[in-house]
């Protein structure tokens, strides 16, 4: 197993002035399963959330998206906690991994 992490493209232009950090796709074997929000204008506390997609049978597909309730000061932090944490997540979740474009 294979954790990588990808850093989405900067922002430009006015946009940045409300999302001046870059959110983390998380990878498994090169495939997103989850993603390291950045904060925003709208976050309440300035910190880093994480997201995983997991199988679950819904209404309209067959995953949903979880968010952790861990909350981190810098995108190092979180990644920092995906790699120590992530064999007991896949024991607790099954993830769902998104195709490629």
């Amino acid at each position: 197993m294979r954790l990588t992490f990808k850093k989405d493209k900067p922002l430009t232009g006015l946009m940045v002035v409300g999302n001046s950090y870059q959110g983390s796709d998380i990878k498994i074997d090169g495939r997103v399963c989850g993603y390291i929000s950045a904060p925003n204008w709208q976050t309440e506390d300035n910190k880093f959330g994480i997201r995983f997609a997991i199988k679950e049978k819904q209404e309209n597909c067959d995953w949903k998206l979880i968010t952790l309730k861990g909350r981190f000061d810098s995108d190092a932090d979180a990644r920092l906690f995906v790699k120590e944490n992530i064999e007991k997540i896949m024991e607790k979740y099954t993830l769902h991994y998104f195709e490629k474009e």
